[in-house]
C-alpha cells in the first residue's frame, strides 16, 4: 500500500511544480508586456542633459540659457508623466534635470559674484596704497606702482633711487614722460592737501577680463576736509584704472601683480547735479 502511494505523491508534487512554473512564467510575461507598453519620456532625459550643461555657467554666464531650457523641459516632462497614467516613465530623470538646472543657475552667478568681490577688495586695497603715496608726495612709489611688482627695479637705498631716475631719463622720450608724470595736476593737488584728503570708492566705470589680465576703471570720491573751521567740505571725483596681471614663473607657479595706469589721473567732469559723468558697466 505504501509503495502505491509513492508514485502518487511524486506525481502530485510534479503537477504543483508545473503549475508554479507556469504562474511564474505568466507573471514574468505580464511584467514584460507592461514594461514594453511603457515609454521613457524623452523630455525628462533631455532635461537631465541640459541640467548637466548648465554648469558651464561657471565658465561664462552666457551659458545660463541651458538652465532655463532644462527647467522648462523638466516641468513639461513631469507634467506629461503625471498625466500619462503610467504609460510614461522617467520621473527621476525629470527631477534630476530640475535639480541640476537650479544648481547650475545658482552656482554660476555665485561664483562670479565671489570672484568680483575678491577682485574689488584687492583693487580697493591697491588704490588706497596709491592714494597714501600721493598724499605723502612719494613720487618714487607712485612711479613704481605704474608697473607690476616683477617689473619694478628694487630700490633699497638712495643710490638705487638715483640710478632709477637716471635710467628713466636717459633718452628724450623718457625725460619728457617723467616730466609729464611729475607735473600731473592730480598728484600735485593730492600731495598739497595731504591728510585732508579722504578717498572713498564711488563706482566701477568699466571692467574687462582676458586670459592674462583684468582691467577695471574705478571712480573715487575724494573728499577734502576744510582747512578752517566753518568752511564746507569739498569733493571731486577721480578715475583710477588698475590692472591685475597673471604671470607664470619658470617653475610654473602663478604670480599676480597690480599696476595703475597713469593716463587716467584726472578729475572727472560733473553733470548738472554735481555727479561725475561716467557710464557704469555691469
Amino acid at each position: 500500500m505504501a509503495d502505491k502511494l509513492k508514485p502518487l505523491e511524486k506525481t502530485s508534487s510534479s503537477l504543483f511544480d508545473a503549475l508554479s512554473a507556469d504562474a511564474s512564467a505568466a507573471n514574468v510575461s505580464n511584467a514584460a508586456d507592461e514594461l514594453v507598453s511603457k515609454r521613457a519620456s524623452v523630455l525628462a532625459i533631455v532635461s537631465a542633459l541640459l541640467g548637466a550643461l548648465s554648469f558651464l555657467s561657471l565658465l561664462n554666464l552666457g551659458f545660463l540659457f541651458f538652465s532655463a531650457f532644462a527647467v522648462l523641459a523638466a516641468i513639461f516632462a513631469l507634467a506629461a508623466i503625471a498625466k500619462s497614467g503610467g504609460e510614461l516613465v522617467g520621473r527621476s530623470w525629470g527631477l534630476a534635470g530640475l535639480a541640476l538646472a537650479l544648481a547650475g543657475a545658482i552656482s554660476g552667478p555665485l561664483c562670479v559674484a565671489t570672484y568680483r568681490a575678491d577682485f574689488d577688495a584687492q583693487a580697493d586695497e591697491f588704490c588706497q596704497i596709491w592714494f597714501d603715496a600721493a598724499k605723502k608726495g612719494d613720487v618714487l612709489t607712485l612711479r613704481q606702482l605704474t608697473r607690476s611688482h616683477w617689473d619694478r627695479p628694487p630700490i633699497v637705498d638712495e643710490d638705487d633711487a638715483i640710478k632709477y631716475w637716471a635710467t628713466s631719463t636717459q633718452d628724450e622720450d623718457g625725460h619728457r614722460e617723467l616730466h609729464s608724470f611729475l607735473a600731473n595736476p592730480t598728484i600735485l593737488t593730492l600731495a598739497a592737501l595731504g591728510d585732508r584728503v579722504k578717498p572713498t570708492f564711488y563706482a566701477t566705470e568699466s571692467q574687462t577680463i582676458n586670459a592674462r589680465a583684468e582691467v577695471a576703471t574705478r571712480v573715487y570720491a575724494v573728499t577734502v576736509a576744510p582747512e578752517k573751521e566753518g568752511d564746507a567740505k569739498q569733493t571731486f571725483f577721480l578715475k583710477l584704472t588698475v590692472e591685475r596681471r597673471l604671470r607664470k614663473t619658470a617653475r610654473g607657479e602663478k604670480s599676480i601683480g597690480w599696476n595703475v595706469h597713469p593716463g587716467d589721473w584726472r578729475p572727472l567732469e560733473l553733470d548738472e547735479n554735481g555727479r561725475p559723468v561716467l557710464k557704469v558697466v555691469e
